[in-house]
């Protein structure tokens, strides 16, 4: 859960139009966004085509959001602020700063024993990240988070299935197909 949470957060801060991943993190820690204004968020993004943190940014605009203006906006603020600093900074200190500004750590922090495991983890995901970086010094958030979803992915293929799967070459590297079909191949790109 700790991992999926904190993947979340992150791609949220290469992607702040991800509604899936947003509604997913904003009880995480819990902030005072509760499910009331979360369907309030949700209907208003839905029915103006905005994303939810668009809708959060200007909460004061709607008179259902009005009353969490404050705790909205702080939390706009909170992913704007680890945005920017994703842009610039290696991924293990934007990894630090967010599980110190959205209060996460204290969190677990919280939670005793399992909260150390949950800790340990995410420590785990760090040393990830490092070694992403290293490995990969253009890639960036946007480019490790490419890379984690392919292995998701995979994670869940059952070759005893019947049925056809989508992958990118990059994907299908080291298995093996007894047909395989490469669609969209132009000669000299």
């Amino acid at each position: 859960k700790e991992i999926k949470d904190m993947i979340a957060y992150l791609t949220v801060l290469v992607n702040p139009t991800d509604n899936l991943r947003l509604s997913r993190i904003v009880h995480e820690p819990k902030r005072g966004i509760g499910a009331t204004t979360m369907e309030a968020a949700q209907e208003i993004s839905d029915t103006l085509g905005l994303s939810l943190l668009e809708v959060f940014r200007q909460a004061e605009q709607y008179t259902s959001l009005s009353k969490k203006k404050g705790v909205l906006e702080s939390f706009v603020t909170m992913i704007d602020q680890l945005s920017h600093l994703a842009e610039s900074q290696p991924l293990d200190v934007v990894l630090e700063q967010l599980l110190e500004q959205t209060g996460y750590r204290m969190m677990l922090q919280g939670q005793g024993l399992e909260g150390s495991v949950r800790m340990e983890n995410i420590l785990e995901l760090k040393s990830n990240l490092i070694r992403y970086e290293q490995e990969n010094p253009e890639g960036g958030l946007s480019g490790f988070l490419e890379e984690i979803a392919l292995y998701t992915d995979l994670d869940n293929y059952d070759p005893g299935t019947d049925a056809m799967v989508l992958m990118t070459i990059h994907a299908a590297k080291g298995l093996e197909f007894d047909h395989v079909f490469i669609a969209g191949m132009d000669e000299g790109i």
